[in-house]
């Protein structure tokens, strides 16, 4: 008995002072994991740029008339030269919904083009006139041309110069009495013919009577 008594106190003790720490110090620091914070989600911004908005397309109104040989499909110039007096006649082929609109006015197509020839030639000229061949498509223009013949020569720089043709370097086909072309000018198929009276010889744009 007296050794209990003196072994309990030393386990009360024991129990006191083993289990210290946990009783009266201060509890141990919790150290804590970093948290990763997760990265802030940006919104992209997304700008939308304009739309770019194509030009309309402009639409040309049809005139109530054709003017002169604009749209013509065929051209055929025939000259023709008799004394001093070149006569001179230009005709146009149409297709049939060109001329329909050309017949809506006749008077108006008619002074465009004697206007037209005046302004491209620039030469004197007269007893002009214009006719239409309703059953063909066609529109003819006539003219007498004057002041372009010597007596020795006809000069002919009035009408070449302002079509770019030349009687060599075009060239022209020559046969005795006439001098012919055909090509394209304006767009529009050209056939060109210039007759004499006589056997001729040429230059670049003038004409003789031939000695041979």
């Amino acid at each position: 008995m007296k050794r209990l008594r003196f072994i309990i106190p030393l386990l009360v003790l024991a129990i006191i002072f083993g289990f210290a720490p946990a009783c009266t110090g201060t509890e141990p620091e919790v150290v804590k994991e970093p948290v990763e914070e997760e990265p802030a989600v940006v919104e992209e911004l997304i700008v939308e740029e304009p739309t770019k908005e194509e030009p309309e397309e402009e639409v040309e109104a049809i005139a109530p008339t054709l003017k002169v040989n604009e749209g013509a499909s065929e051209r055929i110039i025939r000259i023709e030269a008799e004394g001093d007096v070149i006569h001179y006649q230009e005709t146009l082929c149409w297709d049939e919904r060109e001329f329909s609109e050309i017949l809506v006015n006749k008077n108006d197509f008619s002074s465009n083009q004697i206007e037209k020839f005046k302004k491209t030639y620039n030469v004197s000229a007269d007893n002009f006139s214009v006719e239409f061949l309703e059953d063909k498509n066609l529109t003819l223009l006539k003219c007498d041309v004057h002041d372009k013949f010597t007596g020795n020569w006809y000069d002919f720089h009035w009408f070449l110069n302002p079509l770019g043709l030349d009687f060599l370097n075009s060239p022209f086909d020559k046969s005795e009495r006439t001098l012919s072309w055909d090509g394209l000018i304006d767009r529009s198929s050209t056939y060109i013919v210039l007759e004499f009276p006589f056997p001729i010889s040429n230059c670049h744009a003038h004409v003789w009577k031939s000695e041979s």
